[in-house]
């Protein structure tokens, strides 16, 4: 199943080439608003940031907190919201009333990484 999903993605990725204007070897202008070409070093003190986007399992979120200078390269706060990590939890209650050697299969349905839950 891993194989076949890895094909799939593959040949979309060609689709999707093929329809940019240009192909895959399309360049992109360093003043394209939509191209990050350099990113800052240094967030602003109390500059804030955050990004929800969709992942293989689930909606990820970052959310940084700028420290300045003071803090160097440092941001002031970070924090990662990962799927699994709330996921995890229903895991527990999906199991109630099943039996031991009917763990690994349903741990198996969730597709977990357990590094995303890792903190």
């Amino acid at each position: 199943v891993r194989m076949e999903e890895m094909r799939q993605s593959c040949k979309m990725t060609l689709d999707a080439l093929d329809k940019i204007p240009g192909g895959a070897n399309t360049h992109y202008n360093t003043g394209d608003e939509m191209i990050i070409t350099k990113a800052p070093t240094r967030a602003p003190e109390g500059a804030t940031g955050f990004s929800n986007y969709e992942c293989t399992r689930g909606a990820s979120q970052f959310y940084i907190q700028g420290g300045g200078d003071g803090r160097g390269k440092n941001p002031y706060r970070l924090s990662i919201r990962s799927p699994m990590f709330i996921t995890i939890p229903y895991v527990a209650k999906t199991m109630i009333g099943y039996k031991v050697a009917d763990i690994p299969a349903i741990m198996g349905s969730f597709d977990p990484c357990i590094g995303e839950t890792d903190r």
